[in-house]
């Protein structure tokens, strides 16, 4: 790269030119470096986005991209023009040069120049004379004058007495500014793309900091429920960190492949910007001699450019939302709804002061309980948690050991929430009596949903722990007896939005304790 990225300048070796090698590699010109640099001394590079903080002794200077430059500049000077001998007397070299008897010494310029018919003639020294490009290249001779329209040719005007009589012939300064007029119409087309483009690398940069806070609040948020809460917790807070990270850095790696394409299209079009401005700058001889490439150069790279997207398409997530399910998803771990002081169940807590087992205190009718919280996944996928999208997840469940039992007559199952209505104790019903719960008779081992109970598996006894899984992704429910899986109970089950854990006693004294799955 020979220019500054900020200003287009070609680098030189003046102060304001000279280059300055940021820490990402990339080079700015010493007067840029001064106006981008922040306030705390740090310089965002203006391609790669990479901040560089200034050392004590400032950047150093890219000698070597000067020294290439340098070199280059010295390759494409054109040679110094050979002298040779006088085109009249043939005997001394040539020391002036007439644009139409050609190189001369200056005794036979003399003698020829002297006659009237000669008057009018253009003379130069021989080291000023025209460049060859400027010469008709069928009569050397010749200074072109013209541009035939026709041939798309510069020509001298004994062309168009030649092979050019009768062809639309052309002022070159009026040519010139003809085409010129085609190539600023091509350029304002890649002038508009280089500003787009500039502008989505700015939305682009936008979103990364928008990205980078969510990773921010989501973290934040993340630690502060999980650092105060139960050992068990650790192994979901060590999952919803690695979910966060890899959702963030999906969002980061989409936004920087497509920052990475646009920068290669600002670059290239920035160059072909550099040779537009070369070309206007041109005389009219170069100009007209190198068009005809521009043009096509400026044709092509307009067919390959597409109209950058309106929009990224990276949204932000809803942070409050993600959080609300972190919540839910802390608070996961199963207890019993029921109040301490109640006329049917009473409730003790384990050692970490959750409310695990239920007694039923008085007789008289059937009456069920529900967990606190649906069933949520306890070490299953946390991305679920950040997507929202918890059909994905594999199995979630619970297990109840029946504490103590006067005869079997407890139903473990799941249900949903209208099982209950807006209470969290129903009455006159067990697990499996309404199409909106699930369940198994411990003193039967029937199965039962919507009122219709079938046999399933053995009766279960004092001790025993009943383990219940749900599959949301098969849209199954099945049972486990200490321990061992039992056949698939209900096969594509309507799940409902929300599903806890329940559990109907009958007899005084009966007691259940929960075990997280």
């Amino acid at each position: 790269m020979s220019q500054c990225p900020v200003c287009f300048e070609t680098f030189s070796r003046q102060e304001g030119c000279l280059p300055r090698t940021l820490l990402c590699g990339h080079s700015v010109c010493h007067s840029c470096l001064h106006k981008i640099q922040t306030p705390s001394l740090r310089v965002p590079c203006p391609i790669c986005r990479t901040p560089s903080s200034t050392p004590r002794s400032g950047f150093p200077v890219n000698y070597a991209l000067l020294e290439s430059l340098e070199a280059k500049i010295a390759a494409n000077a054109p040679s110094p023009a050979v002298i040779g001998p006088c085109a009249d007397c043939g005997e001394r070299l040539a020391a002036l040069h007439c644009q139409t008897c050609g190189d001369l010494c200056a005794d036979c310029s003399l003698a020829i120049h002297k006659r009237r018919v000669a008057a009018s003639h253009v003379l130069c020294d021989i080291k000023d004379k025209a460049a060859p490009s400027s010469m008709c290249a069928q009569h050397k001779a010749e200074a072109v004058k013209l541009y035939c329209m026709k041939c798309e040719a510069l020509v001298c005007l004994l062309c168009t007495f030649g092979s050019h009589r009768g062809h639309p012939c052309e002022e070159l300064n009026q040519a010139f500014e003809a085409q010129a007029s085609l190539v600023r119409e091509r350029a304002r087309f890649v002038k508009s793309h280089i500003q787009q483009i500039s502008g989505r690398l700015n939305q682009i940069a936008s979103e990364q900091k928008q990205v980078d806070a969510e990773r921010k609040q989501l973290t934040e948020a993340s630690a502060s429920r999980y650092s105060a809460r139960l050992r068990e917790l650790q192994r979901r807070e060590q999952a919803m960190r690695a979910a966060l990270e890899s959702h963030v850095t999906s969002k980061r790696q989409r936004l920087e492949a497509m920052g990475q394409e646009w920068v290669r299209d600002l670059e290239a079009l920035g160059r072909l910007d550099k040779e537009v401005e070369a070309f206007t700058k041109a005389g009219a001889v170069s100009g007209l001699a190198s068009c005809d490439a521009l043009l096509k150069t400026l044709e092509s790279k307009m067919g390959e450019l597409k109209e950058p997207a309106a929009g990224i398409n990276e949204a932000a997530v809803d942070v409050g939302a993600i959080v609300s399910r972190m919540d839910a998803w802390v608070a996961s771990i199963l207890a019993w709804s029921v109040p301490f002081e109640h006329a049917l169940f009473s409730v003790e807590c384990d050692d970490r002061g959750l409310e695990r087992t239920v007694h039923r205190v008085t007789a008289g009718k059937w009456a069920s309980v529900r967990s606190v919280c649906p069933l949520l996944p306890c070490l299953a996928l946390a991305e679920a948690v950040i997507s929202g999208h918890l059909e994905r997840v594999e199995r979630v469940g619970f297990r109840v050991r029946l504490t103590r039992t006067a005869q079997s007559n407890i139903y473990i199952g799941v249900c949903g929430a209208e099982f209950f209505q807006s209470n969290s104790i129903a009455l006159d019903q067990v697990v499996g009596d309404s199409k909106h719960s699930w369940g198994i008779s411990a003193c039967s081992g029937r199965k039962g949903h919507n009122g219709e109970f079938v046999g399933y598996t053995e009766a279960c006894r004092t001790g025993d722990v009943i383990g219940v899984e749900v599959s949301p992704r098969n849209r199954t429910i099945s049972f486990s007896k200490n321990g061992v899986s039992l056949d698939v109970a209900f096969q594509n089950v309507a799940l409902p939005a929300q599903l806890f854990a329940v559990v109907s006693l009958y007899n005084v004294g009966d007691q259940v304790t929960l075990l997280e799955d």
